[in-house]
């Protein structure tokens, strides 16, 4: 099993780019087979406060539905949230942390791993919104966490109708835009965590 945590802020409507991507990436991974849970603060921030959305990934059946406190992933959406680490530290040891920035955020010597890149600017040149760019780098930073339940991006891709609150929800298939700007997040990530060895002696 894996825990991963998008940190981001909720926008009108109730929704954000930070939940969009969660909601991505749990759909991808029920398409692909594995049983995945989306979850959110029992009680949502207001329009523009700090919040974040969990998922919980595994190749069997969930049996325990509780909300993860320690995560293998931590997601940080937003620049301005972008302190390391994460108020909380929720990162299990061996953990990444991907972090949305137009500049690398301080890291504390003895922090831990992070890999940082302005997806938002990726975003605005290829005009699609966000979730989709933190979507695709965060489940390429999964990949290489977890290779063994690596999924075909096309996953994602075929999930995202499906995806309630994101752009192209609704049943209608994403645009060019959104595809492209998914598969540029996605060799993103892997770009950053390219030669990334992942710790098997994480600790829950």
């Amino acid at each position: 099993m894996r825990a991963l945590c998008f940190h981001g802020r909720r926008e009108a409507g109730m929704c954000g780019d930070f939940l969009n991507a969660a909601r991505l990436i749990g759909g991808a991974a029920d398409r692909a087979g594995l049983s995945a849970q989306v979850r959110t603060s029992m009680w949502p921030a207001p329009p523009g406060g700090v919040d974040r959305a969990i998922i919980r990934i595994a190749p069997e059946s969930l049996r325990d539905l509780s909300v993860p406190r320690k995560y293998d992933l931590e997601v940080i959406c937003e620049p301005s949230l972008a302190v390391i680490p994460p108020m909380g530290g929720a990162l299990l040891l061996g953990g990444v942390l991907l972090v949305n920035a137009p500049v690398p955020p301080k890291t504390p010597p003895d922090g831990p791993p992070v890999f940082s890149a302005d997806l938002g600017a990726l975003a605005a040149r290829l005009g699609a919104p966000l979730a989709f760019a933190l979507a695709g780098s965060a489940w390429a930073a999964m990949a290489a966490l977890t290779p063994e339940m690596a999924f075909p991006l096309g996953a994602i891709e075929s999930a995202a109708p499906d995806a309630g609150g994101t752009p192209s929800a609704g049943g209608t298939p994403l645009g060019e835009a959104e595809i492209k700007l998914l598969r540029a997040g996605f060799e993103q990530g892997a770009a950053l965590l390219a030669g990334f060895a992942p710790d098997g002696d994480r600790a829950r």
